[in-house]
């Protein structure tokens, strides 16, 4: 029977769980045992080639018969091939989560009338699970041979030199030498015993891969919290996910593992910790176990996919897995960011195939609202209109799993309950939301914005070996942590500097912040560590004197073109206003000007007239000064003008003119006025431009001036906010009704 129902399931998850623990204690897990290249493939599906994943992949080692055979398929499956499944053969159940449509009830549809639909459907989407029975290649009759991958790779009796360069894509620095290994997230580093030190090569590349299991925990990764007391119950969880995840890893890539090395960890025993976290487990009631465990099972494929889309020349499919259509489509990732600054980026890649150009696509978002799928450490899978089922990306960890974000994430998922995800102005709140239900939402507050990677124009490591500790400059936008910052180069992109850290304080902290906004130079100091102090004064200098000398003033704007070699480099030339002039032996060594440089943030300029060219643009009598900014109308007036007033939208309904103008602000939608005295007036967001704000709202909205670089929707939403005071009117108002964004 291909299916089964609900009930086996549970109690099919409650017995691997069960199975798992016993295996822990005796210390015969699927990772916990040695195997040499070749011997534990990851378990595919005979047919399609798909990797199983998560709780399925467990079970499928767990009890597979030989693991070097990794094909596994229905007996529906097998007989359509033309193979049959041996009388008497038994099977292993597996689940499979897809979308269906489910009638509501009468008592339903009333109690979402009730919530305020005004239109309730029939059916709703629901995300559900179907459980299948598959069974093993050797049960299998006229299946053809395994074919066994290629081990060119191999180098007998040598680490495999791939997982050196996982290292260095993830940004980690490898220390060598001593006896034991470690991972030390305050300076995201791994400490690793020298390869000659192991008994084998596959017990390094075990104890390696280990180590960067725990350094995908780290807030620039995976953001898991990894920093626990040695011996307590989330310590001993940790190990786990790390050998579990390892050893998925080991056996995707083919190689060796061997368990044992492990003991080369700083400050554990391998059977020491799995007797103690077995015995933990054990004394857990039913319910929890089950989840802890399956949550530990889910962490682990999530770090093992990490490290296996960021090692060189992996193909993560099987051997005979078939391209399909999917293969070609481009892979889209939201990346949830306060950020208006920020462009969508494209990465191209060759296929491991070596056929195609494999495409990603991360778009930045503010705000995503769809059919909650999945959610991963940092991540939520969801069903959008305009991607489809697309993973976004938070930059931080969603908690614990007793926290209510995840207990509410989890009961959204299993219902298919569509939610709405938004993070703040800035960007330290992300909030995940029933957009349904008025008042249910979740908050993460946190003390800086997320790093917005896969948003970048370009990645330093100051230490890494295509650096080799080389400083970086530009305008330093943020900072992330004492050792991770982002600036701005004069060309407009914006690069993610990362490298070793000081010791962190918070007056470390606050002399990075007070920078912000200003031209620094980000590199190592004398200690091999992170700094980031300002930019020095750029100095032009050139061993040519120039023939022609133009004689600017204090007040003057002036441009000036270096010489070089006899010659005008125009790639150094720039424009500004000459602030100060040193004339001190002016005749014996020339003049020295200092230029407040145009469009450089404040940058000045120390310019030796003798060793450039320079013209004067405009001088200092010719330069008007500002005009006197207009008196700004009260913004407090005319919002408390609209407070309690009711206006029609375009559909008819009527609505609170205040609380319509707050709740549109407040979702980070801006307002774009129109030129001329009877210009439209829409809502955007971006550069996308949205449905019309009702014109009764007009006459306050063009009065309205945005102050000086920010939007009339920043200005707004800045004002209404130091108006907390005022209270929406008390007399019965309509509900308001929901934007008409286009």
């Amino acid at each position: 029977m291909e299916s089964q129902t609900k009930e086996k399931r549970r109690d099919l998850r409650m017995e691997l769980a069960d199975r798992l623990i016993e295996q822990i204690e005796s210390g015969n897990a699927q990772w916990q045992r040695p195997w040499e290249p070749g011997e534990v493939l990851p378990p595919v599906n005979a047919v399609t080639g798909k990797p199983y994943r998560g709780v399925n992949y467990q079970n499928l080692l767990l009890f597979s018969p030989d693991p070097s055979d990794n094909r596994w398929a229905t007996y529906k499956q097998a007989e359509a091939q033309g193979w049959q499944v041996r009388k008497g053969e038994h099977g292993i159940s597996i689940e499979k989560w897809s979308e269906f449509e489910r009638k509501l009830t009468e008592a339903e549809k009333e109690e979402k009338r009730a919530a305020g639909l005004s239109e309730v459907p029939d059916t709703e989407k629901r995300f559900g699970v179907k459980y299948y029975t598959v069974f093993h290649a050797s049960q299998i009759d006229g299946i053809p041979p395994i074919e066994r991958p290629d081990r060119d790779h191999e180098l007998e009796g040598k680490p495999d030199p791939r997982i050196e360069g996982l290292a260095e894509a993830m940004g980690v620095e490898v220390r060598r030498g001593g006896s034991k290994a470690f991972y030390r997230p305050g300076a995201d580093f791994v400490q690793i015993p020298m390869a000659e030190d192991f008994h084998t090569a596959k017990g390094h590349d075990t104890v390696f891969l280990h180590e960067l299991s725990h350094a995908t925990g780290h807030e620039s990764r995976l953001s898991r919290e990894i920093s626990n007391p040695f011996g307590s119950e989330k310590y001993a969880l940790e190990e786990l996910r790390a050998e579990m995840s390892a050893a998925m890893t080991a056996a995707a890539l083919g190689i060796g593992f061997d368990p044992a090395a492990q003991g080369k960890e700083e400050g554990r025993e391998t059977e020491t910790s799995a007797a103690y976290l077995a015995g933990w487990l054990k004394a857990l009631p039913d319910k929890d176990r089950k989840q802890i465990l399956m949550q530990v099972i889910k962490d682990a494929q999530g770090i093992s996919d990490y490290l296996l889309e960021r090692t060189p020349e992996i193909d993560l499919a099987a051997p005979e897995q078939a391209r399909t259509k999917e293969a070609d489509k481009d892979t889209v990732r939201l990346i949830l960011t306060h950020r208006k600054d920020l462009k969508e980026q494209v990465e191209q890649d060759l296929s491991a195939d070596g056929t195609r150009m494999e495409v990603t696509r991360s778009i930045p978002v503010s705000e995503v609202k769809g059919r909650l799928l999945d959610f991963a450490q940092s991540a939520y899978r969801i069903e959008t209109e305009n991607y489809g089922p697309v993973w976004v990306e938070t930059g931080f960890r969603l908690g614990e799993m007793e926290d209510p974000l995840v207990l509410f994430a989890r009961e959204s998922m299993r219902e298919g309950r569509t939610v709405a995800l938004t993070v703040s102005e800035d960007g330290k709140t992300t909030t995940l939301e029933d957009p349904e239900t008025p008042g249910r939402a979740f908050a993460t507050v946190h003390e800086r914005p997320a790093r917005p990677f896969a948003l970048m124009d370009d990645l330093v490591i100051l230490d890494s070996k295509s650096n080799q500790g080389r400083p970086v400059s530009g305008k330093l936008v943020e900072v992330y942590a004492e050792n991770q910052v982002e600036l701005m180069r004069d060309d407009g992109t914006h690069v993610y500097v990362g490298g070793p850290g000081q010791a962190y304080s918070p007056e470390l902290m606050e002399q990075m912040d007070a920078m912000r906004g200003r031209m620094v130079e980000v590199g190592l100091n004398g200690n091999g560590r992170m700094q980031v102090v300002p930019a020095p004064e750029i100095e032009m200098s050139a061993p040519v004197l120039s023939t022609e000398k133009p004689v600017p003033q204090v007040g003057d704007r002036i441009f000036f073109t270096p010489i070089v070699n006899g010659k005008p480099d125009p790639e150094f030339s720039g424009s500004g206003k000459v602030l100060h002039i040193e004339d001190k032996d002016a005749e014996r060594y020339g003049r020295k000007l200092t230029v407040e440089l145009d469009n450089r943030n404040g940058l000045n300029a120390v310019i030796d007239e003798r060793f450039v060219e320079m013209q004067v643009l405009q001088q200092a009598a010719e330069i008007k000064a500002p005009e006197a900014e207009k008196p700004r109308q009260d913004l407090q007036a005319l919002l408390g003008s609209i407070k309690g007033k009711e206006i029609s939208l375009h559909n008819g309904k009527v609505v609170d003119a205040y609380q319509y103008l707050d709740q549109g602000l407040k979702r980070g939608y801006d307002i774009q006025v129109g030129s001329g005295k009877d210009g439209e007036i829409r809502w955007a967001n971006g550069e996308k431009v949205g449905g019309l704000v009702p014109e009764a709202l007009a006459p306050v909205l063009r009065s309205a001036q945005p102050e000086a670089g920010k939007s009339l929707g920043d200005t707004l939403r800045a004002e209404m906010a130091k108006m907390q005071s005022l209270e929406v009117s008390k007399a019965p108002q309509k509900k308001a009704a929901a934007l008409e964004i286009a």
